[in-house]
């Protein structure tokens, strides 16, 4: 399907990139807010096996699912982490939609980016931000609670 097209001053202006995930969002609220919680879900199930793994325990040898159902609310961190995830995506695609406005000015290099990269990109740092962090704060907070070697 072709993006729709208009015209402002004379010049043919092409529709949002975003537009399409906008109205998936509101046709399917409930997908999205089931990723949501998945990804809270895996925040804190992340969170937990690196934090276990520095006392050399592997809790997913003895997790049952709903373990990991409930992993979203047994961390905070997991709730307060994902939700500055959730607002720092917003802001990106708030962002995208600010430099995609005048997309029809865009040169071609730009509007590749602007289509094609620039959502790769927010993809990758969501699935950077959802795994990096609980595992440098799980090993912090390991090594703060760990017994220390000097006796």
């Amino acid at each position: 399907m072709m993006p729709k097209s208009s015209t402002k001053n004379g010049r043919k202006s092409e529709a949002n990139p975003l537009a399409g995930a906008r109205d998936f969002i509101r046709a399917h609220p409930a997908i999205v807010l089931t990723l949501i919680y998945l990804q809270i879900s895996a925040v804190g199930m992340i969170y937990k096996n690196s934090l276990f793994s520095a006392f050399e325990i592997d809790i997913l040898q003895f997790s049952s699912p709903e373990d990991f159902l409930l992993a979203a609310f047994s961390e905070p961190f997991a709730l307060i982490y994902s939700f500055a995830i959730i607002l720092a995506v917003s802001a990106f695609v708030v962002g995208i939609n600010i430099f995609s406005h005048g997309i029809s000015s865009l040169t071609l290099f730009e509007r590749v980016v602007t289509r094609r990269l620039l959502p790769t990109f927010g993809l990758a740092a969501i699935i950077l931000f959802t795994l990096a962090p609980p595992m440098i704060a799980a090993g912090h907070n390991a090594s703060a609670g760990a017994p220390s070697a000097i006796s």
